[in-house]
């Protein structure tokens, strides 16, 4: 099978290029790889956009977002996403030990941010269906808005992981 190709700005498609010039704002003017896959779909680049900028408001922290992203990255195998998220997190101050555990699916160090990484698994193992929930799960621990949060982010991130994975998309000299 052929992989998804990378958008390139003018190739054709005025939408996909003024959505792109957005991207590179927020981006310091380059474009991830990523966001060039999606931009063969000026839809399914606006929709991520949009829900991407309106979590940025969630009550989640962004390193919190970036525990969901991770998770579920691990799970799909996605390596572009590993990587991205892995910079993205370190970034937000996540520790290397952290790290190394969440990618081994081993709880992490910080009580709240595996609260949040255990939340996430949770929700991906029971595909939302509480009742499959061992008791006493996670979730008692979160506000019903975090909740809808890290499946919105899960929901998210699992079409950039799926995406990412059909296209075998080139990790960016950004995220390595």
């Amino acid at each position: 099978m052929t992989k998804l190709p990378l958008y390139s700005v003018g190739s054709g498609n005025k939408r996909s290029d003024a959505l792109l010039a957005e991207v590179a704002e927020r981006f310091g003017g380059a474009v991830p790889n990523f966001h060039r896959v999606l931009a063969n779909s000026p839809a399914a680049l606006a929709g991520f956009s949009g829900i991407y900028l309106a979590m940025k408001s969630s009550m989640l922290a962004s390193l919190e977002k970036e525990i969901v992203a991770l998770e579920v990255a691990r799970r799909h195998q996605c390596p572009y996403c590993l990587t991205a998220h892995a910079k993205m997190a370190l970034a937000e101050g996540l520790s290397s030990d952290d790290l190394a555990l969440l990618l081994d699916h081993r709880p992490i160090g910080d009580p709240r941010l595996e609260l949040v990484r255990r939340a996430t698994s949770d929700i991906m193992d029971c595909g939302g269906l509480v009742h499959q929930l061992e008791e006493g799960t996670v979730l008692g621990g979160l506000t019903a808005a975090e909740i809808v949060e890290i499946t919105a982010v899960i929901a998210t991130f699992t079409f950039a992981s799926l995406v990412n994975n059909l296209a075998d998309t080139p990790i960016d000299p950004m995220f390595r």
